[in-house]
């Protein structure tokens, strides 16, 4: 029987150890510690505060895992409440202390949250979870329970209410509110943001189905139950743009977006998701689509374009005349359609220079090119620079442009030649000479010379003087000539003293006829200047015809031709005087205009001709008071010497 009584007696400790094994792998397991704190006999206490009742506290017993929950190893510090205290964190421990004393007065059960500070800083939470033992007098003596380890639990619990924070904040800054749809009870449950933006303060209203429909434009009523019975018929996401009357009467676009919570097995019957105000967006829409369409239906092609080039938007008429779609041209370059000028356009905009404006030309997808005219202005757009070009179709103007230049070339073709019919008298007589000479000489020496009436020597003179006649003749039938030609215009660099001196040679027989005497008061040294020669001497020989036919019917005495030229820091003026009667001042504006005459039998096209030459060439040409008596005419033509000429010498 001992011996039975002792085996059992083994057994039932073997278990009693299995059990506590067991106990605290669990313990281990579920990151718990335990401790046992007992109070010395209550009439050794000291009637004081909480805290001091605590610190009066006997001997304490604690498991090996609270020590780890507090960061130290087992044994390694004396358990105390003083050394439990000294690791609370200071802005929990006079809470801690509250709820302990409370629970040691009324038997409450203790339980508090609270947080540890380990010896190396770092902060941790724990669960305290116990119970005060009692005697039969009422006096607590035993503390026993446990500590749990909540600090991942109270981690989460941060990082879920920091969430739920930015949440609340991304939906106000958004302007989202939160709502959700019991399909069987009809009501919604809305945020107070979801109120605000039908119109109502949060707690005055209670939302349902019924009051959102009413709420509903009348036009897109139908639409949105529609879409709202087939979502929820299918159990699919819902997303609708529609419009509401709030409850103050004005009309806003919102936004609602919403998905079922359910399984396949049984359909659910709440929606929830957002819905947000989106007025200012489709006003936003509604006045870019309407800026869309003045565009697209403007008069001329508009592109907005990036600094190298690249198309970023085109309007409608922009991808008719090159051929393209909106989506093709977004591929493209502008410099890949126009000309190299484009360079200087932007150069001239981003250096802040005002040139604005440049011919170009586009090529269209089926090769054919287009003459235009760019105007360009440099924006800025978040942070990044755009041009807006207006590109304006100009093949048409340039077509009638060089019709009218061909006009006008004829026409002046024609006035050379009404100059020429009007100096040929004059001409025929300055040719005579010459060819007089060129005769005699010729006869002389074809009678003198087959009965040896003369020398070698003289024939030898004989011949050098109708060779010098003949050339002297050539070189009037050449100026003639040159002055004549119908060629297109060609600009080369011509210098004006050498210009004015051949005008001057051409007309030389009719001034000596008319007994008039020229006179050139040339600057030394002029530069080169960019010109058509024929046609800046076709209008020298027009002013020199003027004045010879003024001072022809003037009753002066004294006729006098003064040609000069006058160099300024950016023009070259010619001057033109006579010493005629002069013009009135009330005629002066009236000359320059086409069949305009005071000549009896003048077409009144010589001045209206030539003001277009000069003009053509971005000059001036102006009449005034000579110093004395007759008239001036001035000619201002732009110094355009080209690089690398030097001046030239008169």
């Amino acid at each position: 029987v001992d011996q039975r009584s002792s085996d059992e007696l083994h057994s039932r400790v073997e278990e009693l150890q299995r059990a506590e094994r067991r106990i605290r792998l669990a313990i281990e397991g579920g990151r718990l510690g335990t401790f046992g704190w007992v109070l010395p006999d209550p009439a050794m206490l000291l009637p004081t505060s909480d805290s001091s009742f605590l610190n009066q506290c006997g001997s304490c017993e604690v498991s090996d895992s609270l020590y780890r929950m507090f960061g130290r190893e087992p044994g390694s510090v004396y358990p105390t409440y003083t050394a439990f205290a000294t690791q609370v964190h200071p802005d929990d421990l006079l809470r801690l202390e509250r709820v302990l004393g409370i629970a040691s007065r009324t038997g409450r059960p203790v339980a508090q949250e609270t947080r540890i500070v380990w010896p190396d800083g770092s902060i941790h939470w724990v669960e305290i979870r116990g119970m005060f033992s009692f005697s039969p007098e009422g006096h607590a003596f035993r503390l026993d329970g446990v500590m749990v380890d909540i600090d991942e639990k109270k981690q989460a619990e941060i990082h879920l209410t920091e969430s739920e924070q930015n949440l609340k904040l991304a939906l106000h800054a958004g302007q989202l509110g939160l709502w959700e749809w019991n399909q069987e009870s009809g009501v919604i449950t809305c945020s107070a943001d979801s109120l605000q933006i039908f119109g109502y303060e949060a707690g005055r209203v209670e939302v349902t189905w019924d009051l959102y429909v009413s709420h509903i434009h009348a036009e897109d009523l139908n639409r949105v139950l529609a879409i709202l019975r087939r979502a929820w018929a299918r159990q699919e996401e819902v997303h609708i743009e529609h419009r509401i009357q709030d409850a103050v009467g004005a009309f806003r676009w919102i936004e609602l977006r919403g998905q079922f919570a359910g399984d396949d097995q049984k359909p659910a019957a709440r929606m929830s998701g957002v819905v947000s105000d989106i007025t200012h967006r489709k006003l936003a829409d509604e006045e870019l689509q309407l800026r869309r369409f003045a565009v697209d239906v403007a008069g001329e092609a508009m592109l907005t374009l990036q600094m190298d080039g690249r198309i970023v938007d085109a309007n409608q008429v922009a991808c008719e005349r090159l051929g393209y779609t909106r989506q093709e041209l977004l591929r493209k370059k502008l410099t890949q359609n126009s000309s190299p000028q484009f360079d200087a356009l932007v150069q001239d905009l981003t250096s802040g220079r005002g040139t604005h404006v440049i011919p170009a030309r586009h090529r269209r997808r089926d090769g054919v090119v287009i003459d235009v005219e760019l105007s360009a202005k440099m924006f800025s757009y978040r942070g990044q620079d755009f041009l807006c070009v207006t590109a304006r179709d100009v093949t048409m103007l340039r077509i009638a442009q060089r019709r009218h230049r061909e006009l006008d070339q004829q026409l002046a073709h024609m006035n050379r030649l009404a100059s020429l019919g009007q100096l040929a008298s004059a001409i025929a007589h300055e040719l005579n000479q010459p060819l007089s000479v060129v005769a005699n000489s010729a006869a002389f020496l074809q009678l003198g010379l087959p009965d040896n009436m003369i020398d070698q020597q003289k024939a030898v003179e004989m011949c050098e003087l109708i060779s010098s006649q003949a050339v002297k003749a050539g070189e009037i039938v050449r100026r003639m000539r040159g002055f004549c030609l119908n060629k297109p215009p060609k600009r080369s660099l011509v210098n004006l003293n050498k210009l004015i001196e051949e005008s001057l040679q051409l007309v030389e027989p009719e001034l000596r006829h008319n007994r008039i005497k020229a006179q050139s008061d040339l600057a030394s040294s002029i530069p080169m200047v960019q010109v058509d020669r024929v046609q800046i001497q076709q209008v020298l020989i027009n002013l020199i015809k003027n004045s010879i036919d003024a001072m022809v019917e003037s009753t002066q005495k004294e006729r006098i031709l003064r040609i000069s030229t006058i160099m300024s820091q950016s023009v070259i003026s010619i001057a033109v005087s006579d010493s005629g009667p002069g013009i009135p001042i009330e005629e002066q504006s009236q000359i320059f205009r086409p069949f305009e005459s005071s000549k009896d039998d003048g077409m009144g096209m010589g001045l209206a001709i030539s003001r277009s030459i000069v003009e053509a060439h971005s000059g001036r040409l102006t009449v005034g008071e000579s110093a004395g008596t007759g008239a001036t005419f001035f000619i201002d033509l732009p110094l355009r010497a080209s690089e690398g000429h030097e001046q030239q010498s008169s």
